[in-house]
């Protein structure tokens, strides 16, 4: 069955009656929440009547499977008792699997409550960064006295949901498990937005004004909206762009006094404040819109930034937790300081100085929005996470989706994976290995097979260690994963005992660990219902071949070994996998001739999310989003530093181009990138940077900042003159740079 779900909240738009205005899509979305679950229960806090006078219900059934209880408390001050009372009584009639509070605070303690008396686990969804901000613990000194009783709620959940990457970081370091946080933005229906016509109220209002241009802001006017620097930041717009206009759409207590501080900084008549609107008027308010704004002192996911996106409309941010999710900087938009109204002016500026500019980030923004926080995802992905909830405690409920959804499911949960893709590699890890894994697992995902990932548990470097893979890869799909525990010999050569990081001892500590992980996942394999057992490290999938059960083992060729005996070794057991995936056709051939039968190896190189780097910011654009010199010459190579890559040859080539070009080489280990530098300096190639490890989610900045991209591969090795697909090399194509590559088979393949 599916779980039967109690959640308290304070979101009032869900106590409706027929004709009320529609604020926002909460219906909607609790509706799809309740079809993906045995029930959906909702404690709302609310007064006996209602703003119109009239009474309020005890019950109102919403849709199948999806009923609110109003607490009707007599004043706010009754409402955690009213909420408790109420919910151990639907609890108990009705069979509750989870008890959600939707934060840590007055919900939370009843939530908690409920919880106890019914013995059933607890779920807290966090929707803003409290945690981790400032300017909320200073904004009022109930805040101050509420932080440590919030801090203790949320440790006595057995999930969390946050909104964002930043909150997980953050509450891991309170030390709460990683796997029992689960990033999972509100779903937004972002279908609403995509070809709407704008408001034509608004747009008169414009144009009747003389103006030429509309930043547009939609929010409750409240202190923590900071709406006193966008009105600084519009003073500043306006000294240089006359005919900008701003429009500020929301309610709230402030409204008066922003209006005068609006007249005094003497922009009134270029600031339009046009109150509250209904939920089904914001897709064209957001059309009408050439940039929108938001300066708030902090934020959860900021649905309205989705929004936005949805409507390729550019943001102008400040830096609060949900842009590091929600925006690109300098790609999908512009993010700035909290508070700091002259970079936000400065930003703006940019964006209205530079149409072409501005539709292409706005372009951008549209596909890093749908890509990443479609509706269907976000609503699994927390239905879900109620029912991951939920197992532990009833063992026999299932997920309602064909496979976990949201950013990461641990092992052993919702149903069983299709497929193990099983990788002896760190995960997530800055190496490209890792990145074509989580590429290929999010591929298998979005096409409907469900894969769980197999991987070592590694010592991983200090600023990876914490990242949600689904967002450090910019995976569109769920990811399942199981990692095993190894013998780390290799963090014992390399970072406990670095004396001993010389041969023979790398390679010993690396079959070591390479020979524990073999065991650990043929345990797995063998307890898991899995199909079909995939992956790349040939010797693993020979022992999990043993352990498989007669399960289909396919390998995924990336190259073959060069020493005789390993060569020998894997002839014999070629026949035990049943398919192969060869990357190039170099590898293709070279299995042949080691007595693979053709009919069961195929060519599949590697390939690329194309949407991800085929952006149109301009060079000079993406350059100043990366601190980079506007002028001269680019040439840029992205990938590691093997001797095999090139990377040495190009480097020294730098001797011989204009004064005016520079060469960026981006990638690398830690320990590749201290030894490469130390080498350029040596070596005086003052016209080479060496950059060093940057995010994925970088990478296609720094592209489209090149005005050349490099592929200098070596001849002298067989991986790199036969065997390697270069992963980079479609990421180039996709860019839609000119491309420089060495004149060997494997890239004269693609």
């Amino acid at each position: 069955g599916l779980p039967r779900v109690l959640t308290v909240s304070l979101d009032t738009s869900l106590v409706r009656k027929p004709g009320d205005p529609v604020l926002g899509d909460t219906v909607a979305r609790h509706v799809d929440y309740a079809r993906n679950l045995g029930s959906l229960h909702v404690i709302v806090k609310t007064g006996k009547r209602g703003p119109d006078g009239g009474s309020i219900p005890e019950r109102i059934d919403l849709a199948p499977g999806l009923v609110v209880h109003p607490t009707r408390s007599v004043n706010r001050y009754a409402f955690i008792a009213d909420a408790i009372r109420i919910g151990i009584s639907v609890g108990r009639r009705e069979g509750i699997d989870v008890v959600s509070a939707q934060d840590p605070f007055a919900t939370g303690i009843a939530a908690l409550a409920i919880a106890r008396v019914l013995r059933r686990p607890l779920n807290v969804q966090v929707h803003f960064d409290f945690a981790g901000d400032p300017f909320w613990r200073r904004e009022r000194l109930e805040h101050r006295l509420f932080f440590p009783f919030a801090r203790w709620i949320v440790r006595q959940a057995q999930t969390v949901r946050v909104g964002t990457t930043r909150e997980r970081k953050i509450y891991s370091g309170w030390g709460i498990d990683p796997k029992q946080i689960m990033v999972a933005p509100v779903a937004v229906d972002l279908d609403r937005f995509t070809d709407v016509a704008p408001n034509h109220g608004f747009r008169s209002w414009v144009d009747g004004t003389g103006g030429d241009a509309l930043v547009l802001t939609m929010c409750r006017l409240v202190p923590s909206k900071d709406l006193s620097t966008l009105l600084r930041a519009a003073s500043q717009v306006i000294a240089v762009r006359p005919r900008t206009r701003f429009i500020v759409v929301g309610g709230g207590p402030l409204r008066q006094r922003l209006e005068s501080e609006a007249r005094a900084l003497g922009i009134g008549d270029a600031v339009k404040f046009a109150g509250v609107i209904d939920g089904t008027e914001a897709p064209s308010a957001m059309a009408s819109a050439d940039i929108y704004a938001l300066t708030s002192w902090y934020e959860g996911t900021s649905l309205v930034t989705l929004e936005a996106g949805a409507s390729g409309v550019p943001v102008v941010s400040t830096d609060v937790a949900g842009t590091d999710d929600t925006i690109i900087n300098g790609v999908t938009g512009m993010v700035v300081p909290v508070g700091d109204d002259h970079a936000f002016a400065t930003a703006l500026i940019g964006l209205l100085d530079d149409p072409v500019q501005r539709l292409a980030v706005g372009e951008a923004a549209r596909r890093h929005v749908r890509a990443h926080f479609g509706r269907a995802d976000a609503v699994t992905a927390l239905t879900d996470l109620w029912t991951q909830t939920a197992i532990p405690h009833r063992p026999w409920l299932k997920s309602a989706s064909p496979f976990p959804g949201g950013p990461e499911v641990p092992s052993g949960g919702l149903t069983g994976p299709d497929w193990l893709y099983v990788a002896n590699a760190r995960f997530p890890s800055e190496k490209a290995q890792s990145y074509q894994i989580a590429q290929m697992v999010d591929a298998f995902a979005t096409e409907g097979v469900a894969v769980e990932l197999v991987h070592p548990d590694r010592a991983n470097l200090d600023d990876i260690r914490e990242e949600d893979p689904r967002w450090f890869y910019e995976l569109r799909g769920p990811l399942r994963r199981h990692a095993v525990r190894v013998l780390d010999a290799v963090k014992l050569v390399t970072i406990d005992q670095p004396i001993l990081n010389r041969p023979p001892w790398p390679g010993l500590a690396f079959a070591v660990q390479a020979l524990t992980f073999a065991i650990g996942a043929s345990r797995h394999a063998r307890r898991s219902r899995a199909k079909v057992i995939y992956g790349r490290d040939w010797p693993i999938l020979w022992a999990l071949s043993r352990a498989g059960a007669g399960r289909p083992v396919v390998w995924e060729a990336h190259d073959l070994p060069e020493r005789d005996r390993s060569r020998s070794w894997l002839r014999r057991v070629l026949p035990r996998f049943d398919g192969i995936v060869a990357i190039t056709a170099g590898v293709r051939e070279a299995l042949i001739e080691m007595g693979a039968d053709p009919d069961r190896v195929v060519v599949a190189p590697d390939a690329v999310a194309w949407e991800r780097f085929a952006i149109e910011t301009p060079a000079v654009d993406a350059r100043r989003t990366l601190g980079l010199p506007v002028s001269g010459k680019m040439v840029v190579y992205a990938g590691h530093l093997y001797p095999w890559k090139g990377s040495h040859v190009l480097a020294r080539a730098g001797q011989f181009v204009p004064e005016d070009v520079t060469i960026y080489i981006v990638g690398g280990t830690p320990a590749d990138v201290t030894s490469f530098r130390t080498y350029v300096q040596t070596e005086e190639l003052r016209q080479v940077r060496v950059v060093g490890h940057v995010p994925p989610t970088q990478v296609p900045a720094w592209l489209r900042a090149a005005d050349v991209v490099v592929l200098p591969n070596s001849a002298q090795s067989v991986i790199g003159s036969r065997y390697t697909s270069p992963l980079k090399l479609y990421e180039y194509l996709a860019s839609g740079r000119p491309i420089v590559a060495s004149d060997v088979p494997a890239i004269r393949e693609v």
